[in-house]
């Protein structure tokens, strides 16, 4: 059974902890041994970009979804916590 399947990876072992643990230390070793390479690029849909522009547009994409969950919770009149107040009462 497939579980997840980022681009280039598939797992489809055991359904157990130690077995995802496994697996998802490999995928670290694997992306930090990228990141060591000269200069370290990552493949956005066949372009290579690099790491900082990589993580900015996590980031970017990332606060996105904070903006969704702040507006549903408005919507459905969700009390969020008083340290989000900068984004609206």
């Amino acid at each position: 059974m497939t579980i997840f399947s980022p681009d280039g990876c598939t797992y489809a072992g055991e359904i157990t902890k130690a077995a995802l643990l496994e697996y998802l230390k490999r995928l670290d070793d694997e992306l930090l041994s990228s990141l060591h390479s000269s200069p370290p690029s990552i493949s956005w849909f066949g372009e290579k970009w690099s790491v900082q522009k990589h993580l900015q547009t996590m980031i970017s994409h990332e606060i996105l979804h904070h903006g969704q969950l702040i507006l549903y919770a408005r919507v459905a009149e969700v009390t969020l916590p008083q340290s989000w107040e900068a984004w609206g009462e």
